[in-house]
């Protein structure tokens, strides 16, 4: 509105002066009002300006509040190492909750090394919470894990983590291929290192039945492709 005022009283000043003193010659109040028209979307650029200002500033504290918060490592009060799994894992009256609400309750059972657990229940009833907390993603409230006798919490971070091989709900491939995304995060491992995780994923097969091989490049993009999207949650065992 402001603008739209500004334009008819520069419109009326320059009319009178074009058509009534003769002062000004119609040209150049058509391109002064052309420079006017053009001013206007700046101006009204830089009184948002403010706006955007707080949004960044809300951003802002948002982006510093999470580099504030310390490092695992930093918070880390492990100090055991643990270089393998020789008896199993322990939960001891387990218990964990989000601030008030509880999700776990005396939780305890043994999972012995060679055995294959399953834990079975509704969606949002703790499952996931449970695995989380053997690798330390989160701590319990109540109880105590143990591995071999030692309580998770007594372990350095590193070698707890060390111990566990984690298959997320949602697989990933890199846009890579398959023997990249197999070696990734082990920069140092050997041909038959990813051929020997392949075929403990029951991947080896279908692999080298690819187009190229372990050199077959896969990738979000590739799981249009039938085949490969078959074999996608395999190989993504395999990594």
């Amino acid at each position: 509105m402001l603008g739209t005022l500004i334009a008819l009283g520069v419109l009326w000043v320059g009319a009178r002066q074009v058509l009534e003193t003769h002062t000004m010659d119609g040209g150049i109040l058509i391109t002064f009002m052309v420079l006017v028209m053009r001013l206007l979307q700046p101006i009204k650029q830089l009184s948002q300006a403010p706006t955007t200002a707080q949004q960044s500033l809300a951003a802002a504290e948002r982006l510093f509040e999470v580099l504030d918060q310390p490092a695992e490592t930093q918070t880390d009060r492990g100090t055991r190492v643990l270089d393998g799994l020789r008896e199993g894992v322990a939960f001891d009256g387990v218990g964990f909750a989000y601030g008030d609400t509880p999700v776990l309750r005396d939780i305890t059972f043994t999972a012995r090394r060679g055995e294959v657990v399953a834990l079975v229940g509704a969606s949002g009833a703790g499952k996931s919470t449970l695995v989380d907390l053997i690798p330390r993603f989160i701590e319990p409230t109540t109880g105590r894990i143990t591995l071999d006798g030692v309580d998770t919490r007594d372990l350095t971070l590193p070698s707890l983590r060390a111990l566990t091989g984690i298959v997320s709900q949602d697989t990933v491939l890199f846009n890579d291929t398959v023997r990249a995304n197999i070696a990734y995060g082990k920069a140092d491992a050997t041909e038959e290192d990813i051929v020997a995780c392949a075929k403990a994923a029951a991947a080896h097969d279908f692999i080298t039945a690819l187009p190229n091989g372990y050199d077959t490049l896969v990738g979000e993009t590739d799981r249009k492709s039938t085949h490969l999207n078959s074999s996608h949650r395999c190989i993504s065992y395999a990594v």
